[in-house]
């Protein structure tokens, strides 16, 4: 199959991802190795806490941005911080950021699909989705410049190298249309072509038939998350439960249930209150941020088809000799084709071994990795893909660790089956790349002509990884139409590192727009209860104000009461936005549903509920 006729496949993607394999059982990331010693086998409360004001799963970078921005919020609004819980199903950062390819890099020219997407969303949103992209860069920097994080954070060039004419044509074209209608985005991006330039020289791809350089980075993205993670815990009350996966979400329809986090029973129809299930008991809340990615679907069927996973490939390398001596300058999309077969590289050019971590070969695997939701396993085809890929495309480097010559001049026209020991020796390795190269004469000619040198790279480390892939190519951003209080924050498409956290601060824009909302509409009634330490009462004195903000400073570095207070609309693609059209679900029919179950419950509750003022003395609530 195909991989276009893969991606297309509804049997692939529609199928339930189940929940995350337990860490023991994953592949081993270079990353994750060592573990964080304060949030290894991290809970940081005995028992599950019985309630929260929200409940966040998943504790990657769209689970940590998004507590970072809730705190952030209320820090820069001198308000009293709520009660967040973060369950995660697995260690911290386990998933896909602990295993991805520490790369951060925005798709300036929305890789060769610019003219597709103006099509499809207009000129305008397409521009807006490349400017959050770099507006994402921008706040991941400053938030770690505003905390200090050791993530081994480094700004570099990023080199598209092209080894396909019509991929490098179709980017050629797209970049075009960029300066037309863009000029200041397109400023950032420059074209190179083969010539005995040092320019050219530079980019270390003599082979690639054009290549495009932008402003990018690398990092260590587990150590980003860890010091976010930790600073949440220490500083600022969040409780995170590792190794307590989500079971199941559901609305809690009792009227005798316990009040809960910022309201009474009496409150409860206006705003629905929400339980999460685990093996170790249920906790309430009245909001829950699904940050689960290519596991969403399995907690929400509506996002079957619209969320799936497909597994990735990484490994780290040691480096050729060369790239030792003198390392690459560069972050690295190395392009065969077009974007979804992409491969990708960055050196770590600041570390003592100097790796290269590398990944890709996704095309290799059974339905291209799509609907795999298992990174147990290191496909042997990718894993000795990878191993020779650097060889192929960098082909003046020299020094390369593992592999010998082929015996012949000539490769066999017939592929070989690939070793099938979990040992895989370099004679093996260089036997299986030989025997199935492509015959294309070019190609085989730059080969042999190196022969005489080790091409292949040794791993330090060789994973898997689950991305959240979606149905329509962009990410899924905020409430789920038919679930008040459920938010979500998923199909990153392998880029979360430059989407995640823009969208984390959109989310939380949101979140708190709506929970503003809500505040209103209850002082409009007259059924709200008066609060201690809230904005509507003590904290939202100047004094007070201003005493809170100077105890905290902002966690993101914007300024206080800064640009993320509900402006989001100003800078976040609409497109990435959940709607019931694009989720596909018919709101009107559920709603009058609920509406006439809450109007019922709401008669009922409110004949036995009495709150006169003398009844509210001494409540200590926080308003979500």
């Amino acid at each position: 199959m195909s991989f276009e006729d893969s991606w297309l496949n509804t049997s692939l993607t529609e199928q339930d991802p189940g929940l995350p394999i337990p860490s023991e059982l994953s592949s081993p990331s270079f990353w994750l190795d060592p573990p964080d010693a304060f949030l290894h086998r991290h809970r940081t409360t005995a028992n599950l806490p019985a309630e929260a004001d929200f409940v966040i799963l998943g504790s990657g970078i769209s689970g940590a941005m998004t507590a970072l921005y809730l705190y952030d919020h209320h820090i820069r609004r001198g308000e009293k911080l709520p009660k967040v819980v973060m369950l995660e199903a697995r260690e911290a950062c386990g998933g896909a950021t602990g295993r991805n390819g520490g790369n951060c890099k925005p798709a300036y020219y929305a890789y060769s699909e610019f003219q597709t997407l103006a099509e499809e969303l207009g000129v305008e949103e397409t521009v807006k989705i490349i400017e959050f992209q770099v507006k994402n860069l921008e706040l991941l920097k400053e938030i770690i410049r505003q905390n200090e994080i050791p993530c081994d954070f480094t700004p570099l060039p990023s080199c598209d190298a092209f080894f396909n004419q019509a991929a490098f044509d179709s980017a050629l074209s797209s970049i075009a249309h960029l300066r037309r209608v863009s000029p200041h985005i397109a400023a950032n991006i420059k074209v190179h072509k083969p010539s005995p330039s040092p320019e050219w020289t530079d980019l270390r791809v003599p082979t690639a038939v054009g290549a495009i350089t932008y402003n990018a980075s690398s990092l260590w993205p587990y150590k980003l998350i860890c010091h976010i993670l930790s600073k949440l815990v220490s500083d600022c009350g969040l409780n995170l439960q590792t190794l307590t996966p989500a079971l199941w979400v559901g609305e809690d329809d009792t009227i005798d249930s316990t009040s809960w986090v910022g309201a009474t029973d009496a409150h409860k129809p206006a705003q629905p209150k929400w339980f999460v299930s685990t093996d170790r008991g249920r906790i309430y809340t009245p909001r829950v941020i699904v940050a689960t990615n290519a596991f969403t679907a399995h907690l929400f069927p509506q996002f079957l088809g619209k969320i799936f996973p497909v597994r990735g490939h990484c490994s780290a390398f040691v480096p050729p000799t060369s790239m030792f001596t003198t390392p690459l300058k560069h972050s690295y999309a190395i392009i065969k084709k077009d974007r979804k077969k992409a491969d990708y590289l960055i050196q770590r050019s600041t570390s003592p071994g100097r790796e290269l971590i590398l990944g890709g070969g996704r095309w290799l695997q059974k339905d291209n990795g799509i609907g795999i939701s298992d990174d147990s396993e290191v496909e042997r085809d990718v894993k000795i893909y990878l191993r020779q890929l650097v060889g192929e495309v960098f082909t003046s480097e020299t020094g390369f660790s593992c592999s010998r010559p082929p015996s012949s001049a000539a490769p066999p026209q017939l592929a070989t089956t690939p070793p099938t020991t979990d040992s895989v020796s370099p004679e093996d390795l260089w036997e299986h790349v030989t025997r199935t190269a492509p015959s294309s004469p070019r190609r085989w000619a730059r080969t042999t002509e190196k022969s005489k040198e080790r091409r292949l790279l040794k791993a330090k480390a060789e994973w898997t990884g689950i991305m959240g892939f979606s149905s329509d190519g962009r990410p899924w951003v905020g409430e789920i139409p038919t679930q008040k209080g459920c938010w979500v924050i998923g199909g990153m498409e392998g880029h979360g590192m430059a989407f995640a956290t823009g969208s984390a601060a959109a989310l939380v824009d949101m979140i708190m727009e709506d929970i503003d909302a809500f505040r209103s509409q209850r002082q409009k009634q007259r059924t709200s209860i008066p609060l201690k330490d809230s904005p509507s009462s003590s904290v939202s004195s100047n004094e007070s104000t201003k005493a809170a903000r100077q105890r905290r400073p902002s966690l993101s570095g914007q300024p206080q009461g800064g640009r993320f207070s509900m402006n989001h609309r100003k800078w976040f693609p609409e497109s990435f936005r959940i709607t019931a059209d694009r989720l596909g679900v018919d709101v009107e029919g559920i709603e009058r549903e609920r509406e006439e179950r809450i109007l019922g419950e709401t008669v009922g509750m409110l004949e036995v509920v009495d709150l006169s003022d003398d009844d509210q003395e001494g409540v200590d609530w926080v308003v979500v």
